[in-house]
């Protein structure tokens, strides 16, 4: 189209329409769930310890396949403008970097085994040891007399990893600095990512950075390096697209597969490295870590504790700390890694409460993530072993609930109670019928009269639909996932249970009104509503026996 210097269209000027061309979609690693996790989690910590920034960064250690990120303080991307604080904008996963402390000894720890230097039984001298130009110091400073290296590991010993620095030799520890990926960018697929510094000169300055001091890191490169211990040694580009299609055919454009930049220690190193920061979470007494355990899951992490450098770099702050946490879980199988870093945390002058911070929300999202993958616990996996032949249903008919739920003990089995009687009824499964260790068997304690409906928050559609027809009445649902809320409607013949199921997510962060039933031990359920509007988050609306037929299937 021709058109004049203030862009008027000329008369009689010809126009040329190209019609626009709708683009490709993306699709991400991102695991919607997960995310949902980390948010609530960090929302809670941000709220309470009001640091500066708040950082998590979960991912898949065997893809570095990055499940879930979130950066506190947040905005909404949909009222973007309302925003004050520019700075709000910034994504601290990739574009902020912090000393990282402690989680640093990763490093020093790895090499060190890798070259056959560690002895985790050794004895060393804790408290202080003198470096040319310096005497640095545990944050116990007195110390904890003469301990193992393993010991000075769960506590956090910074002389013990002084030492084994020293015994490394600075080019060693340089080069294992180097094929980590610190101080170079990991390339993942998101704006702003910056390298990190690391810039030694000093025998001092090589002596604090064995503990995280005096270099910079980011999130993600600390995640990306102990997704290298967890996944066997391998250093893994972190990704966070994971396809681009074509939204009318489907058909995927481009696609981006896990991709290995070097092998880094090798996979008897990573294991043993695994199981010595295992042993920083479990060990209950003096593992700095063990906030973060997980009963049930082995779990192997590394607590980071790291002043902050006053404004103009001269020398440090008081009082102001970069908190963080980095761990996986089960050590044995690593399915979920995470990052929590917190800047700046109220810690009210005290940095032992470090420990408060960024492990208890690591136990969170990861506790929870693991029972959404239905990664079993070790419990269930020795119920499973011990329970693998198939055992047959006794007839519990006239048996009390008590004599009922001894009776099923033995099998691993649990006995839920229907109704209001002293004797059992009718039962289901019937018996005769096959039973595992994981099937919950239900039992009617009344034989005629009004029977009420109990609340089915939290269960599932099939758990659900069995209580609905042993206690014989017409069972309908909406929606996916599980019983979220539900609803008596009709009369006679007619009467209608209706179920309101909602994805796991939306359980997780419903109302928490009524102690209910909600997967993964949560706690938390929505209460439930019948159609006349009374509270039935203890019971719902009652049903005779005699007025209502079995159960839709």
């Amino acid at each position: 189209m021709r058109s004049d210097r203030n862009g008027v269209e000329l008369p009689d000027a010809k126009v040329n329409y190209i019609p626009a061309i709708d683009g490709n979609n993306v699709k991400l690693t991102i695991d919607k769930n997960i995310q949902f996790y980390i948010e609530s989690a960090l929302e809670k910590v941000f709220d309470k310890y009001h640091p500066k920034s708040l950082t998590a960064i979960a991912a898949d250690p065997k893809t570095m396949e990055i499940l879930g990120m979130a950066s506190f303080p947040n905005f909404n991307p949909n009222k973007y403008w309302e925003t004050e604080n520019q700075s709000d904008f910034l994504n601290n996963a990739v574009a902020s970097q912090y000393e990282p402390g402690s989680t640093f000894k990763l490093v020093s720890l790895a090499a060190t085994v890798q070259e056959g230097i560690f002895n985790p039984n050794e004895l060393y001298q804790s408290g202080s040891i003198k470096v040319p130009g310096r005497t640095l110091h545990d944050y116990n400073i007195s110390g904890w007399g003469q301990i193992t290296y393993l010991e000075g590991l769960k506590r956090s010993s910074n002389v013990a990893f002084v030492k084994l620095g020293e015994k490394l030799g600075n080019p060693k520890f340089l080069d294992y600095i180097g094929k980590f990926g610190f101080g170079a960018k990991t390339g993942v697929d998101l704006p702003g990512e910056v390298s990190g510094i690391v810039n030694m000169h000093y025998p001092a300055e090589y002596a604090t950075a064995t503990y995280g001091q005096g270099l910079t890191a980011t999130a993600i490169q600390q995640t990306a390096a102990y997704g290298a211990i967890a996944n066997g040694g391998k250093l893994m580009w972190p990704h966070i697209v994971k396809e681009v299609y074509n939204p009318k055919t489907k058909e995927v454009v481009q696609s981006f597969e896990p991709k290995v930049i070097r092998q880094v220690v090798t996979e008897q190193t990573a294991t043993k490295v695994g199981e010595y920061l295992e042993q920083v979470v479990s060990d209950k007494a003096i593992g700095t870590g063990k906030n973060a355990a997980i009963e049930g899951y082995r779990v192997a992490g590394k607590t980071g504790t790291a002043n902050k450098v006053e404004p103009g770099g001269k020398g440090y702050a008081e009082g102001k700390w970069v908190i963080s946490f980095i761990g996986y879980a089960p050590v044995e199988d690593p399915k979920i890694l995470l990052t929590i870093i917190a800047d700046e945390p109220d810690l009210g002058g005290d940095f032992h409460l470090g420990g408060e911070v960024a492990p208890p929300a690591f136990k969170e999202i990861v506790s929870q993530t693991l029972r959404y993958m239905g990664v079993p616990s070790s419990a269930q996996q020795m119920k499973s072993a011990e329970k693998e032949t198939k055992e047959i249903m006794p007839d519990m008919t006239g048996q009390s609930l008590d004599q009922a739920k001894t009776t099923m003990n033995k099998y691993g089995v649990e006995v839920e109670g229907v109704g209001k009687g002293s004797k059992i009824v009718s039962q289901s499964p019937p018996p005769g019928t096959e039973i595992g260790a994981a099937q919950r068997i239900y039992v009617v304690m009344q034989e005629e009269g009004d029977i009420s409906i109990p609340d089915m928050t939290g269960k599932s559609l099939r758990e659900a639909m069995e209580v609905c027809s042993i206690i014989k009445v017409k069972c309908q649902s909406a929606g996916e996932g599980y019983v979220a809320s539900q609803s008596l409607a009709g009369d006679g013949d007619a009467r209608v249970l209706t179920l309101q199921l909602k994805p796991y997510s939306e359980l997780l962060s419903s109302d928490n009104d009524g102690p209910g039933n909600v997967p993964a031990s949560t706690g938390k359920s929505d209460k439930t509503k019948s159609s006349k509007g009374n509270d039935t988050s203890k019971t719902a609306d009652t049903v005779k026996t005699a007025d209502v037929k079995k159960a839709t299937q």
